[in-house]
């Protein structure tokens, strides 16, 4: 498995008086207004700390959240803002103190190809998960799996039904990217005699219960039903608490033959 870097939503800039962030839009025919802005950060010695960059797909546009610190700079952070305001491809500039601030001002809310996200921490989910699980017994732990099919089953169409229409390979490679950018950990499905062999490595854990959730093994069954049309029933699973990694054996359900209809 490669080395991944976790990626961190905090702003990990020392939160000090003299640092900002700043957010500037352009038009996003314009190529070369990326450089030509942080051009204008660094001629005045403003020292960058963390830039990042995004369309915005509903205005046509591109969007900049900028980390700078001023301290040291030649220029007011309002002579700063003007500045950027008269750069011609530039439609919008805006600044707020980061003084005291862990988290950006200005991303809200979270969106990819028209689909609002949630970010929520995993020991929520798992906490949740691991209540109902308490208390309904085995049918808490089979409401959790379900849920979790139905997750993936309807994970595996985005976005906009463009999986849907791929490959069954392509589409199982796809998602497990997904489901990877997404948190939930990395998945590998391999086909094997009468089904799929699943791994999946660094899965969301609850800390003191020996075992993997039932949502992420949902999610598994989830993807596979989306790709085959067909549904799964798990037929192993264990689970390596030093490693975290859970293994997965699971076969499609095959309509029963033979029965005459009512």
């Amino acid at each position: 498995m490669p080395d991944y870097i976790p990626h961190t939503l905090i702003v990990t800039v020392k939160p000090e008086p003299g640092t900002y962030e700043f957010l500037v839009t352009w038009k996003d025919t314009e190529r070369d207004a990326y450089p030509l802005i942080l051009g204008v950060f660094t001629r005045h010695m403003v020292r960058l700390l963390l830039t990042h960059t995004q369309p915005d797909e509903d205005s046509k546009s591109m969007v900049a959240v900028v980390y700078c610190d001023i301290t040291r700079a030649d220029i007011s952070v309002q002579s700063l803002k003007d500045e950027l305001e008269i750069l011609k491809p530039v439609s919008r500039v805006e600044f707020v103190s980061t003084h005291e601030a862990m988290f950006e001002k200005y991303l809200f809310p979270i969106v990819s190809r028209g689909n609002r996200w949630l970010i929520m921490r995993v020991r929520t989910l798992l906490n949740i998960e691991n209540s109902i699980r308490e208390k309904l017994g085995t049918g808490g732990s089979s409401l959790m799996f379900e849920e979790g099919v139905a997750t993936g089953f309807e994970g595996s169409s985005y976005p906009g039904g463009v999986l849907s229409q791929s490959e069954k390979g392509e589409l199982l490679r796809n998602t497990s990217d997904g489901l990877r950018a997404c948190g939930w950990g990395v998945f590998d499905f391999k086909s094997v005699d009468d089904g799929f062999m699943v791994t999946i490595d660094d899965p969301p854990l609850l800390e003191g219960v020996p075992e993997p959730s039932r949502f992420i093994c949902g999610l598994a069954a989830g993807v596979l039903k989306s790709a085959y049309i067909s549904d799964f029933k798990v037929d192993d699973i264990s689970f390596d608490p030093k490693t975290g990694r859970v293994t997965m054996r699971l076969s499609e359900i095959k309509p029963e033959s033979g029965r005459k209809a009512s």
